[in-house]
C-alpha cells in the first residue's frame, strides 16, 4: 500500500514540476528562484526542528522571490 501511495505521489509531483518548468520558462524565472522538485523531496529527510526550519524558510524566500519577480513583470 505504502509503495502505491509513494508511486501515485511520485507521479503527481512529476508532473507538477513538468508544468512549473513551463511557467518559469514563460515566466523567465531564474533558477535560482525556481522550487524544484529536490527542494520538496529534501523534506522527507529532516532529523531535526532547525532542520525542518531551514527548509521551509528556503521554500518561502524562493515564493517571496517568484512573488517579486512576477509583480515587477506584470508593472
Amino acid at each position: 500500500m505504502k509503495d502505491k501511495l509513494n508511486e501515485a505521489v511520485s507521479g503527481f509531483s512529476k508532473g507538477l514540476f513538468d508544468e512549473l518548468e513551463d511557467v518559469y520558462k514563460n515566466m523567465n524565472i531564474k533558477p535560482d528562484i525556481q522550487i524544484k522538485e529536490s527542494d520538496i523531496a529534501s523534506f522527507e529527510n529532516i532529523n531535526s526542528a532547525d532542520e525542518l526550519r531551514l527548509k521551509i524558510a528556503n521554500v518561502k524566500d524562493k515564493l517571496e522571490k517568484i512573488r517579486t519577480h512576477i509583480q515587477e513583470v506584470q508593472t
